[in-house]
């Protein structure tokens, strides 16, 4: 299982393995590949076709080119090896993870975990079988790897989205807002057109109601990132199977697949069958005088406290 903060763009890699979920993290300068793993022990056909998925993933997602790529794997591989484990590892043990080590050489990855450090302990025996693996670039940025349960931190920034102030409309000042609505509406030039008198009203009683309605305090237990799912658009999946990466390509996509360049040369339709035009009624006045009736009461200028508007 992967938990991702909601105001962080990631897209789930389909992994065809109960035992590896993986995801791409889209961050402003680089894509990061988060992968948590799971190999059962004393299989090594377990291990094989992990490290099989493991590799078509760092493959797929270095092969989309563009920005930077990091990859981080978590996980427990229930494998020995020196290399993470120590020389406490009996000679028994080494080479059973042999498969691991040599994918680690070749994406270059690094265990983040001091060598030697334990992660697994039942009575007085403790060993190293939980991994957390590196790729050059993400491993320099790395801030500290605790162990026991494994926290990993990295020095990487993520821009915060800011959160839009509530207004609490229920509890507005509407006579004050009124009387100072119909106080700066009152020095309105004469001889403008109606479409600047609007926008004068519109920014007037904006003006107003922004500055005397009060503002909902944040709830300790909001999402940091306010609504993040409001303008939220998954990753678009291309006619060439490849994956948008940000909003500008999402944006790229959607336009190119809803409105289509036209082909270059548009052949005459030719003569087609008309269809017998629809006759519509005449509207009678009992029909005008219910819709009429239906509609809601109209006021006259000024019954609502604000200046009839030409």
């Amino acid at each position: 299982m992967l938990w991702v903060r909601s105001d962080i763009e990631a897209e789930q890699i389909p992994v065809a393995s109960p035992d590896l979920t993986a995801t791409i993290l889209q961050l402003p300068d680089r894509a990061v590949l988060i992968v948590s793993a799971y190999v059962v022990e004393n299989s090594e056909e377990a291990l094989i076709s992990t490290i099989r998925l493991l590799r078509s993933l760092v493959a797929d997602i270095q092969g989309r080119g563009g920005t930077r790529t990091d990859v981080l794997i978590m996980g427990d591989f229930n494998r020995h090896d020196q290399l993470w484990g120590g020389d406490q590892i009996s000679p028994m043990r080494q080479g059973e993870a042999d498969d691991l080590v040599d994918f680690m050489t070749e994406y270059s990855l690094h265990s983040l975990l001091p060598r030697g450090t334990k992660t697994w302990q039942l009575g007085d025996r403790e060993t190293t079988i939980d991994l957390v693996l590196a790729s050059t670039e993400l491993a320099e940025e790395m801030v500290q790897c605790d162990h026991q349960a494994i926290e990993t931190e990295f020095d990487i920034s993520v821009p915060d989205q800011p959160v839009n102030e509530r207004l609490l409309l229920k509890n507005a000042p509407w006579a004050e807002i009124r009387s100072r609505i119909a106080t700066n509406l009152q020095v309105v030039p004469l001889g403008d057109s109606v479409q600047e008198q609007t926008d004068h009203l519109m920014t007037v009683v904006t003006k107003a109601v922004q500055e005397l309605t009060p503002r909902a305090k944040p709830s300790p237990y909001a999402k940091r990132c306010g609504s993040p799912f409001s303008d939220k658009i998954p990753p678009l999946v291309r006619s060439d199977g490849s994956t948008t990466k940000d909003k500008v390509e999402q944006a790229k996509e959607l336009l190119a697949t809803f409105f289509p360049p036209l082909p270059v040369r548009i052949e005459d339709e030719g003569t087609q069958q008309q269809r017998e035009p629809v006759h519509m009624p005449d509207l009678t006045l009992e029909e005008i005088e219910w819709k009429v009736f239906e509609a809601k009461p109209w006021k006259a200028p000024g019954e609502d406290g604000l200046p009839a508007m030409v």
